[in-house]
């Protein structure tokens, strides 16, 4: 969908590029009546064969238990700070920065506070 400045926001057709407002797309999932009744929210802005972008929001003691992704992972901190464990380091993340992390390492996320995250998956072919 076209935003009236030439720039488009959502999923696009295949090989299309696509440009997204991230503030935009953040207030949208914050005024999801999920995330007001939860203690996360997640949604999905890009979903392309290899590659996901996702809008994660964590209130204030919320965790992810250890996991594993099947390909790489970045997580950009927006707002708020976190909590990231994994290959028996921890890290504590707060606004700007990025982290990432090679696929199949277990690894853990908790929110210190109220916090909003943009994660990026590659996933394998």
């Amino acid at each position: 969908m076209a935003d009236g400045k030439g720039e488009k926001t959502g999923r696009n057709p295949a090989g299309e590029p696509i440009a997204i407002r991230l503030d935009d797309e953040i207030a949208r999932a914050k005024a999801n009546p999920q995330w007001s009744s939860g203690d996360r929210f997640a949604v999905s802005l890009v979903k392309h064969r290899d590659l996901t972008v996702t809008v994660l929001l964590l209130r204030k003691g919320a965790r992810l238990n250890e996991h594993t992704a099947r390909g790489s992972i970045s997580l950009h901190v927006v707002e708020g700070s976190v909590r990231l464990r994994a290959a028996g380091d921890e890290k504590t993340l707060t606004p700007g920065m990025l982290w990432v992390l090679e696929g199949e390492v277990p690894h853990a996320v908790e929110a210190i506070e109220e916090s909003t995250l943009i994660l990026t998956a590659a996933l394998p072919g």
